[in-house]
């Protein structure tokens, strides 16, 4: 039998404050940091959101909206609507993502939590120091034998050739920049390897470009790219994001896991309403305030 309509109503209201989805958000940012992507993907499926072949940047994107503190407003308006339209269903389903259990480690197992720990020590822990000379030593020797030359001598792998193998495999064509114009929707190239975006500029149809977890440090190839509404960089090698400047229309963007130091250029991005800054060394932190001041929900 479904639970009575006023009592959902009552419930929600009662239960779904700011500091719930404080105590939430601060959970799913802490797991992100740690890369702890299994607890997230279970997570996301506790509470319906499939996260089969799903890049945890994007994932972890829809998540942080979902239960940011700053959503209580739109939160509490869906409630309220819900029930004055008689939408039982629609108020089970908030109860569903909202009052979830995320303490049933049986739903959602709790991976390894004390595995990066172990790899943290001081400087000073002399049960170190055996492990390190050795691996110097090692390191020492590989830079010296010829397959470091091979290395560096191995040929780049750009944004030209990651396009090819995903939409051409091994078949004997090769995209010209007249097919990348034709793309439109969104392209994902998360864990390409990519280090080099020449020819991006061509893409000025898409709307969700994912670059995660590739080796990335320039994106002056992405400056015209004035239809993106999501930009998924997290994970890569990047220093400097003034290209950005002229993406007026943007809406989401994940800088996690880079070298950022200077965020000036999110300020006038107008159209901005996520960014996920987590693990770089961010020196304009008002930059940051200003930005939440104007509704953006930052992640750092």
């Amino acid at each position: 039998m479904k639970e009575s309509h006023k009592g959902l109503y009552t419930e929600l209201c009662g239960k779904i404050t700011s500091d719930r989805l404080k105590d939430i958000s601060i959970e799913i940012i802490s797991r992100y940091r740690k890369k702890d992507h299994r607890y997230l993907a279970a997570m996301a499926e506790s509470i319906g959101i499939s996260s089969s072949g799903a890049d945890m940047s994007s994932l972890f994107a829809g998540m942080i909206q979902l239960y940011h503190p700053d959503r209580l407003l739109k939160i509490t308006s869906d409630i309220e609507e819900s029930y004055s339209t008689g939408d039982t269903d629609a108020l089970i389903r908030l109860k569903s993502i909202y009052l979830a259990d995320f303490s049933n480690k049986k739903s959602i197992p709790d991976y390894d939590l004390d595995f990066e720990s172990e790899y943290f020590y001081d400087e000073d822990d002399s049960s170190f120091s055996e492990f390190d000379e050795e691996e110097t030593e090692m390191d020492d020797d590989f830079e010296d034998s010829e397959y470091s030359d091979e290395l560096e001598d191995e040929e780049e792998y750009g944004f030209i050739e990651a396009v090819n193998d995903l939409y051409i495999g091994n078949m004997e064509y090769e995209l010209s920049a007249s097919d990348l114009q034709n793309l439109d929707g969104e392209l994902d190239l998360s864990g390409f390897d990519i280090d080099d975006l020449a020819g991006a500029e061509h893409c000025v149809n898409i709307t969700v470009m994912n670059l995660s977890g590739n080796r990335i440090i320039r994106l002056h190839h992405l400056a015209g790219l004035v239809k993106l509404e999501s930009l998924y960089l997290s994970e890569n090698s990047i220093d400097d994001i003034s290209s950005l400047a002229e993406l007026k229309g943007l809406r989401e963007l994940d800088l996690s896991f880079n070298q950022i130091e200077d965020i000036s250029v999110l300020a006038d991005l107008p159209s901005l309403q996520y960014v996920n800054l987590v693990d770089n060394p961010v020196k304009n932190i008002q930059v940051m305030d200003l930005l939440a001041a104007r509704g953006v929900i930052v992640i750092y």
